[in-house]
């Protein structure tokens, strides 16, 4: 499948696509699309299930380790690593298109909901939500982060 898509050098949207595949109002569109009839055929007719509970009074996610334990396991290969976020370039070709400074984040960590900024440093397996993290602040290797503002600057 991913031959036949490098091969008509056409372009598609993983998330949309996919997404689109569950959603019967928008099969038509996909139809359309590099692949589309594929994923409207594979996964047109299995069900998305979402669940909501209005009287929830306790939830435990587990100790930072476990959670940490859980990303970087046997299936962290399906692990959506970078969701709604504004990151920096971290590559030198990156930085020589953007003339800025260089962000070491490590690809093992995960990043969510977060803003970094240029010359954040972020380590391995480390998990970063809902956060900005501006300066040139380094976060150590397997280090949870939620709701926070960081920032450094040198005097």
């Amino acid at each position: 499948m991913i031959s036949e898509l490098l091969g008509s050098k056409k372009e598609m949207s993983l998330y949309e696509d996919l997404v689109a595949a569950w959603v019967p109002s928008s099969h038509d569109w996909l139809r359309t699309r590099p692949l589309g009839e594929l994923l409207v055929n594979s996964l047109g007719r299995q069900k998305m299930y979402s669940y909501c509970t209005y009287d929830l009074q306790f939830l435990r996610s587990g100790t930072s380790s476990e959670v940490l334990d859980h990303l970087s396991g046997d299936a962290s290969e399906i692990v959506g690593r970078r969701h709604l976020c504004s990151i920096p370039a971290t590559t030198v070709s990156d930085i020589a298109a953007s003339a800025t400074t260089v962000s070491d984040i490590a690809a093992s960590s995960v990043i969510l909901s977060s803003e970094i900024a240029p010359g954040v440093s972020i380590g391995e397996d480390s998990l970063i939500y809902a956060s900005t993290v501006s300066g040139a602040v380094q976060i150590d290797c397997r280090f949870v982060n939620d709701f926070w503002d960081i920032s450094f600057t040198e005097n």
